[in-house]
């Protein structure tokens, strides 16, 4: 009897592991192997598509780019496999709450951007190049996405750890109208471009004891961003550079997403460069980036050109919000240039808004 009883409780036990909505699962297993062609490369990438998704139905996109050590080729599933990049995205728990399209391209070999980003561990003078072929190839896998399948195109996210957080960073900047928000981990970015994000929701993750891919240039970036969104700012939910009080608290984070706070920066003064587990695995943040949707702006922000992956990339345009500076551009000179300070530097027409001609 009491072996019966035994087998009865480890049968239930396993019946309520392996039936349990709570488990992860595994994205090699769940997701398809597909492939891109342009800029004279081939990209592979998997696709995660939400069980029973109906063509009547928009669905947001997550976009995740993994680290460097997830490099290899079209058999290697350790990119989407390991870190929680991905499976936090595809889990089923997830899944139930926020069904949504996954997708992760897969870098052969080397970094996701062509610049060299290790300047930025000493500095913060790193400047954005030209978009490499791999992060052109990405956003070809991207837009054939949105034409082939029910995406909303208001709700796209992109994603990455370490080099897939510089690409993160990368696309955000070239194409701030493209993405509804951002989580960038353990990467890296060009601070004289703070003036782009204003209006896009960004929540980045960096370890304050990262010495691979030191947080300087995330750090001076976000304190620009603070200063350049005057009405909200930027949440520190830990550190501000030196500066560590207590981490702030689960209700009061939760608190400010109800609030509608859209920029958020977690500096944790007790992680490197791997934070990654904890930083996919928070229900806080998860819940922040499901909210957020390109088509509705800060209140009393006005952009200056509204240029798309259709247009190209963005070349430097910021976000000035309204009544804040009254120059020629106001009479139609083309938009501002400004610094990561918010300085201005120069008068740069628009292809839009050529010299001479009315917004």
């Amino acid at each position: 009897m009491q072996n019966s009883n035994r087998i009865s409780a480890i049968a239930i036990l396993a019946f309520t592991i392996f039936s349990s909505p709570l488990i992860a699962q595994t994205p090699s297993n769940v997701m398809q192997l597909r492939k891109q062609t342009g800029s004279g490369m081939t990209l592979y990438y998997h696709l995660y598509k939400p069980e029973g998704y109906s063509s009547n139905v928009k669905y947001p996109l997550i976009m995740a780019f993994h680290g460097v050590g997830e490099d290899g080729d079209s058999s290697n599933t350790l990119y989407i496999n390991n870190n929680g990049l991905v499976s936090a995205w595809v889990a089923t728990a997830f899944q139930k709450k926020y069904p949504c399209f996954v997708v992760a391209p897969h870098n052969p070999s080397g970094s996701w951007i062509d610049t060299d980003w290790t300047v930025s561990n000493t500095n913060v003078k790193y400047r954005q190049g030209p978009i490499s072929s791999r992060l052109a190839v990405s956003m070809k896998i991207l837009d054939s996405l949105i034409r082939e399948f029910p995406i909303d195109t208001n709700r796209l996210y992109v994603t990455g750890l370490s080099i897939g957080g510089w690409a993160t960073w990368d696309l955000v900047t070239r194409y701030p109208d493209k993405f509804a928000a951002a989580l960038p981990q353990s990467g890296g970015v060009d601070t004289s471009k703070a003036g782009l994000l204003v209006r896009t929701p960004i929540w980045s993750y960096n370890g304050k004891q990262d010495a691979v891919v030191a947080p300087l240039s995330v750090n001076l970036f976000m304190d620009n961003l603070d200063k350049l969104d005057g009405d909200k700012g930027v949440v520190y939910t830990q550190c501000q550079g030196n500066n560590c009080p207590a981490k702030m608290s689960a209700n009061k984070i939760d608190s400010l997403i109800n609030a509608g706070m859209t920029h958020f920066y977690s500096l944790d003064p007790a992680h490197g460069h791997e934070g990654w587990d904890l930083y996919y695995g928070d229900t806080l943040i998860q819940k922040w980036i499901m909210k957020q949707q390109r088509d509705t702006p800060a209140a009393g922000l006005k952009q200056r050109t509204r240029n798309s992956a259709s247009h190209g990339p963005q070349s430097g345009y910021g976000l000035i919000p309204l009544g804040s500076r009254n120059t020629e551009s106001e009479s139609g000179s083309g938009p501002e240039l400004f610094e990561a300070n918010g300085k201005r530097v120069m008068i740069q027409a628009s292809p839009e808004n050529p010299p001479g001609q009315a917004e």
